[in-house]
């Protein structure tokens, strides 16, 4: 069987940059909106944690005369992340893309499927590391008339209360909460939200509108995944479920802020992404090219005080 030489199989930049722009583009995806993207040259290695009590004493003192200011400092721990390869392909007949007229493109679309392939994966995996129980330090399982779909419940200050959670616990306002797509439907039909805009405006309410409401900026994750084992009758779901995360995420990657996650990404692959997309002939399968992506990323919980987890934030 014949195999690719290393000058055929390198990273194709157009098509890599078709994958990058379909990244950036594909907004039903938010494991890369969330937490800020670290770069990161080796593809494991350690990651520092800020001492969060250092940030948080009164400890500058009076002083007169010639004498010594008061002095201190801050320690840092170690954790450790390591960026895990994640590959799919598609394979593209020769006559397929021989045929393809404008405005078909059959490598463009390969690439597409398969970054489209490659981010739900990374959603769950985003999922996984962080929107779950027993994961945050933080965090409440409604039921009942607490559940924000229940027209009695008190969503506003149940998000309001966990921001002063999280506030003093790791010194700094959650910013952002991400949600699942039934938790934004049921928030956009809550009488509490809807009765603070029923006098200057009766559309239903907007991710934003919300937003303003409870102070927060609002991730919806509108991934769906089959849930079905291969062969069985087709099932489907959102990613996030129904389920809420309040955390604080920085703006960009700092020893001395905290953040409630960082998403490592090995650019090994030229791009802030972990991404790169390669093409090389497949000469066994009739001359067919093969397109195939790579990720390698790892989606680490830096500090746990500083989410909140509403499990079941919705019936």
């Amino acid at each position: 069987m014949s195999q690719p030489t290393n000058s055929q199989v390198h990273i194709n930049k157009p098509l890599t940059n078709i994958s990058v722009a379909f990244m950036q583009d594909a907004n039903e995806y938010v494991a890369d909106k969330v937490f800020p993207r670290v770069p990161v040259s080796k593809q494991s290695d350690n990651y520092f944690i800020y001492d969060k009590e250092a940030f948080a004493r009164a400890i500058a003192a009076d002083r007169s005369g010639a004498t010594e200011s008061a002095g201190g400092g801050y320690e840092v721990s170690k954790g450790v992340y390591s960026c895990r390869q994640k590959s799919f392909h598609k394979d593209v007949p020769s006559d397929i893309a021989a045929n393809s007229d404008a405005p078909l493109d059959a490598y463009r679309d390969a690439t597409e499927f398969v970054t489209r392939a490659m981010l739900l994966k990374k959603e769950a995996d985003f999922a996984d590391a962080y929107f779950k129980t027993g994961i945050w330090t933080n965090g409440a399982t409604l039921a009942g008339a607490t559940q924000w779909s229940d027209p009695t419940s008190d969503p506003i200050n149940a998000v309001k209360a966990a921001i002063r959670t999280i506030q003093k616990a790791c010194l700094v306002k959650p910013n952002k909460l991400v949600v699942g797509p039934a938790v934004i439907d049921a928030l956009s039909e809550h009488p509490d939200l809807t009765d603070r805009y029923k006098h200057t405006d009766s559309r239903t309410l907007s991710v934003q509108m919300i937003s303003a409401l409870l102070g927060v900026e609002i991730l919806v994750g509108e991934g769906v995944q089959v849930t079905n084992v291969e062969g069985q009758a087709t099932t489907t779901d959102y990613i996030f479920g129904k389920h809420a995360l309040l955390v604080y995420a920085a703006p960009r990657p700092s020893l001395m802020m905290p953040s409630g996650g960082y998403n490592f990404t090995w650019n090994a692959y030229g791009n802030g992404f972990g991404a790169r997309i390669r093409r090389y002939p497949m000469i066994h399968l009739n001359d067919a090219a093969r397109i195939e992506g790579d990720m390698a990323y790892d989606p680490k919980v830096v500090a746990p005080d500083a989410g909140y987890f509403f499990n079941n934030a919705v019936a």
